[in-house]
């Protein structure tokens, strides 16, 4: 943090458009630790990683839906097989609730919206 401090010291105020560019990108990346965070109370590391693991597929399905990316097998085949590999860990998890899968598929979506 100090280090932070310091180079913020050194450079000058940021324009009200320059800061206005981030906006959304800062909300996102803290709307998703502020979901992830609240996740992990409500169910295990390990669960909460898991549902993370489908960050991918949400930034791709949102970028087929916003037309930023075209539909491919070859895109989407890696995709299935880290989700598949993730879907087959949460079978038999204990620390699984509903609550916790849907703040962490939340988490998982801000993620994507930053991309």
């Amino acid at each position: 943090m100090l280090t932070t401090a310091a180079v913020s010291a050194c450079m000058g105020k940021p324009k009200m458009s320059e800061a206005m560019q981030v906006l959304p990108v800062g909300l996102s990346v803290g709307s998703s630790l502020l979901c992830n965070n609240t996740a992990l109370l409500y169910g295990g590391v390990a669960f909460i990683a898991m549902v993370g693991c489908s960050t991918p597929a949400v930034t791709f399905f949102l970028q087929l839906i916003f037309g930023r990316a075209s539909f491919s097998m070859k895109t989407l085949m890696p995709i299935l097989v880290v989700c598949g590999g993730s879907v087959l860990c949460v079978t038999g998890e204990t620390t699984a609730t509903v609550l916790g899968f849907i703040l962490g598929g939340l988490a998982a979506v801000l993620r994507a919206v930053k991309a």
